[in-house]
C-alpha cells in the first residue's frame, strides 16, 4: 500500500548454541525521510507560528493514515502501536505507517512495559485502563477503534506541537477533561478547517461505541482527489479560501455518524 512502509526483503538465519536453536530475522524496509516524532521535535525548536504544521500537511496526514489503516482493516490487520514514532514521512511528503516485527511479546505486553517505564503511550481509554490495572487476561476492547484513538492523538499532538501525555495522569483512566482542553485548543488553532478538527475530535471519542472505525472514516471523508485539487488551486491563487468546493446539493458523506454540522471551505455541507 502507498501509505504503509514497504517491506522490501527479509532473511532468516538459524543459529545454534549448546542445546538451543535461535532464528535471527532481518527485515529490510524502504528508507523513509524521518519519523513524525522527529518532525514534531524539529518544529518545536523553530518556535512561534513558523513551526506549525500547515492545514495542508495535517489534512494529507489525516487522509494518508486513514487510507492506510482502512486498507489494513479490510485485511483484518490491527496495528496496536500507532504513535509519532511509527508514522514516517517520505521525501515526497507522504505519511506512512510502519509495523513493529511480531515476536513473542504481544502488543498489550509491549504497551504495559511502556507504562511501567513511564514512556509515552497513545492508548485508547479501555485499553489503557485494563493495562494500568494489569488486567492482561481480560482486555475487552475493539483493537481497530483503539487504533483510531491512537491516530487521533498523533494528529492532535502534531497540530498542537506539544505533548498530550497529561491525559494519562489521572490514575487508571484517561482524563476526559484534559483531552477536551486539547481538542478545543486544536479546534481554535485550525478553525478554518472543520474537516480536520471534527475528524480528530470524532477519533478521540472517549466512548468506544461513539468512535468510528477506519472504514467509517474513509467513507465519511470527501474524496481525496478533490481535496488535493482544492489545495492546488488555493496555492496557485486560482481560488480563495472563501470559495466552496462543493455545491449545496452534494451528498452528505456523514449520514452514518453525524453529530454537528460545520461550514467548511472544503465542503459546504461537511458533517461528522
Amino acid at each position: 500500500h502507498d501509505y504503509v512502509l514497504n517491506l522490501l526483503d527479509y532473511s532468516v538465519e538459524v543459529q545454534s548454541s549448546l542445546c538451543s536453536t535461535f532464528y535471527l530475522l532481518r527485515a529490510f524496509y524502504e528508507h523513509p525521510n524521518k519519523s513524525l516524532k522527529k518532525e514534531i521535535n524539529e518544529r518545536k525548536l523553530q518556535g512561534g507560528s513558523t513551526g506549525n504544521f500547515k492545514n495542508t500537511d495535517l489534512t494529507h496526514m489525516l487522509y494518508h493514515q486513514i487510507t492506510a489503516h482502512s486498507y489494513l482493516q479490510d485485511n483484518k490487520i490491527q496495528h496496536g502501536d500507532i504513535s509519532p514514532s511509527t508514522i514516517f514521512i517520505s521525501s515526497k511528503g507522504d505519511y506512512k505507517v510502519a509495523f513493529r516485527l511480531n515476536n513473542s511479546t504481544s502488543m498489550e505486553k509491549l504497551q504495559l512495559e511502556k507504562i511501567m517505564r513511564n514512556e509515552q503511550v497513545y492508548l485508547a481509554p479501555l485499553l489503557y485502563s485494563a493495562l494500568k490495572k494489569r488486567n492482561l487476561s481480560n482486555i475487552v476492547h475493539s483493537p481497530i477503534k483503539s487504533d483510531v484513538f491512537s491516530l487521533g492523538l498523533c494528529l492532535l499532538e502534531a497540530g498542537l506541537l506539544r505533548s498530550i501525555q497529561s491525559i494519562y495522569s489521572k490514575g487508571d483512566e484517561v482524563d476526559q477533561h484534559m483531552l477536551n482542553i486539547y481538542l478545543d485548543e486544536y479546534e481554535m488553532k485550525y478553525s478554518d478547517n472543520p474537516l480536520l478538527f471534527s475528524s480528530v475530535r470524532k477519533m478521540c471519542e472517549i466512548d468506544e461505541a461513539d468512535r468510528p472505525s477506519f472504514t467509517d472514516l474513509k467513507l465519511a471523508l470527501p474524496d481525496y482527489a478533490e481535496i488535493c485539487d482544492y489545495f492546488y488551486k488555493l496555492e496557485h491563487g486560482l481560488i480563495t479560501e472563501e470559495e466552496e468546493m462543493w455545491d449545496e446539493n452534494s451528498p452528505d458523506p456523514h449520514q452514518n455518524f453525524q453529530q454537528n454540522e460545520y461550514e467548511s471551505p472544503y465542503q459546504s455541507n461537511y458533517k461528522i
